[in-house]
């Protein structure tokens, strides 16, 4: 490979040893850009399991991936400190590595600009490089449970210098641009979605699960709210005793003990667990519908798979979620409020023949593909003279 034909990436979310699926969707990005150009993915994380740093390095098709694990400290105070200098200094030794190896980049693309926006911003200064932001974080919101606005004034001071210097910023919704842009309004923006993976995700006719089937995927975190997607659920079951509601997630205590105290709920739903990607997209084309329940948002990779999937989705009206979702695709309700999601089901339920599953897999696929998306990103490279070819 020659010199300066990579592109430099480098996300502050990834899939690693500690978090498999810790920003999938960051990885299926560069997959798409990798079509065009060779990438080279630096991602450093902290392993309470490791006792000294070490590097694993994978390599794919058109694309390096470099991922090094520092020893991480469980202190409380100084523990802080230490993983954070750790994390800068291995960031720079491995990168520097790399450039003194390959070169410089054509451009540094950023995944979520915090922590790994200070690298960037090292690099783009040391070596007078373009960079660009794809941005995902639900931290921009004032009514996330992790807001950047409560932060201290250092930290907002940090995040507006790392914001200032990229030359691109790439949101995935919207929403997310319009509240990026109160910390930065000066910059170049383009709203581009999430990229699905359609040749796993699509409509091919399989048949659906003989009882009317919902389907939720998520972290079930807080940020999901599954405990009011449970109750009523379990409410419309004196209606509908026949339904069912598949849950992909990682339940913790609480909602088992939800579901274990319902003998309704205990009848009618699954829990999935964890699932692979690829099982994923094969629940999903055997659900009649995704339900999402969440309280915040930015625009969530699974509702973009649904949708390729041909599935009609239920869901919160948060983030930039109404950004895809129309009545011909799906409905949408009012965060936290049960007799608003009572009706959208219902609807559902009575209606769904209303739906062409086939045009909602159709539109989906012409907007989240692997070629689409990255001809975006490109196009987006090419306006605002970041990259020529």
């Amino acid at each position: 490979m020659s010199k300066s034909a990579y592109i430099l990436f480098i996300p502050s979310w990834f899939p690693s040893k500690v978090n498999e699926f810790n920003g999938d969707f960051n990885q299926r990005i560069i997959i798409a850009l990798s079509k065009v150009k060779h990438q080279v993915v630096v991602y450093i994380v902290g392993d309470i399991k490791v006792s000294k740093f070490f590097i694993e390095d994978q390599v794919g098709e058109n694309t390096t991936t470099i991922i090094g694990y520092y020893p991480k400290s469980k202190l409380p105070f100084f523990g802080k400190f230490l993983n954070f200098y750790r994390y800068i200094y291995f960031n720079l030794r491995v990168i520097n590595k790399e450039i003194n190896n390959r070169g410089l980049p054509k451009y540094i693309h950023t995944y979520v600009f915090f922590p790994a926006g200070l690298i960037s911003l090292y690099f783009k200064n040391k070596y007078q490089l373009k960079s660009i932001l794809t941005e995902h974080w639900t931290a921009f919101y004032n009514h996330s449970n992790r807001s950047l606005n409560n932060d201290s004034y250092i930290f907002k001071v940090v995040y507006k210098r790392i914001l200032k210097s990229f030359d691109l910023i790439l949101p995935v919704a919207k929403a997310l641009q319009t509240e990026m842009e109160k910390w930065n309004n000066y910059k170049n923006y383009e709203v581009i979605p999430n990229v699905v993976d359609t040749r796993l995700f699509n409509f091919n006719g399989i048949e659906k699960f003989k009882d009317f089937t919902f389907l939720h995927v998520s972290t079930l975190s807080y940020q999901k709210n599954p405990e009011l997607l449970l109750s009523s659920f379990e409410e419309m079951l004196k209606s509908y005793p026949n339904l069912k509601l598949n849950i992909i997630g990682k339940a913790k205590k609480p909602l088992l003990l939800q579901i274990s105290n319902s003998s309704t709920l205990r009848n009618s739903v699954e829990l999935l667990g964890e699932m692979e990607y690829e099982s994923v997209a094969l629940e999903m084309k055997k659900s009649q519908v995704l339900i999402m329940s969440s309280r915040f948002e930015n625009l969530p990779c699974v509702i973009l798979e649904a949708l390729c999937c041909g599935l009609p989705v239920l869901s919160t009206n948060v983030g930039g979620i109404s950004e895809v979702i129309n009545r011909s695709n799906g409905i949408l309700f009012d965060s936290e409020n049960k007799v608003k999601i009572l009706k959208a089901m219902d609807e559902v339920i009575t209606t769904f023949e209303k739906y062409d599953l086939k045009l909602i897999s159709n539109s989906a696929i012409k907007e989240y593909s692997y070629e689409i998306v990255a001809n975006r990103i490109y196009g987006a490279l090419k306006k605002n003279k970041i990259i020529i070819s």
